[in-house]
């Protein structure tokens, strides 16, 4: 008796896949200084201060993107030591129109001295750039990153899996 394929066609299979719906994903990145100063950058576009970071682009990997937004907004070459939480976030705006998102946060390299020293700002998307602590943090960047920040409790050694900043686990 012939063996039955599980395959089916990639036709159909495609078929399915656009079935599925897409979720957009940005990443974040925490950097520290040697003080253990966390870095916030003051974008040009927003009212409020932020992680270097951004949206993941089409068929990039996160990891990819993390390292694309350090060197493009600090000017930076930098590796992700790991990733140290993925937050859902869904909220709707004034309008009624519901949003969601993957937010990854990594852990980027400590900053020495001299590293702080050649920091290039994207100047069109970065106006400046300052090191604060943990707490200073939280009242800087806007509501839903504080709640990210609070959900990961300055634990930097373990994965948080976090819906709208609350700690899933």
């Amino acid at each position: 008796m012939k063996k039955k394929s599980k395959n089916i066609p990639v036709d159909k299979y495609i078929k399915v896949l656009k079935k599925f719906p897409l979720k957009r994903v940005a990443v974040g990145v925490l950097i520290f200084n040697n003080k253990g100063q966390i870095l916030l950058l003051e974008p040009s576009y927003k009212d409020w201060w932020t992680l270097p970071g951004g949206v993941v682009d089409e068929f990039e990997s996160p990891t990819k993107a993390a390292v694309r937004e350090v060197r493009e907004e600090i000017g930076i070459k930098m590796k992700m030591k790991k990733c140290i939480a993925v937050d859902y976030l869904k909220y709707r705006l004034k309008n009624n129109y519901t949003d969601e998102s993957l937010q990854i946060i990594f852990l980027g390299e400590k900053l020495t001295i001299k590293t702080v020293k050649n920091i290039k700002l994207d100047k069109k998307e970065i106006t400046d750039f300052k090191f604060v602590d943990f707490k200073d943090a939280l009242k800087l960047l806007n509501r839903r990153l504080s709640n990210r920040l609070k959900g990961i409790n300055e634990d930097y050694n373990n994965f948080h899996l976090l819906e709208n900043g609350k700690r899933v686990y």
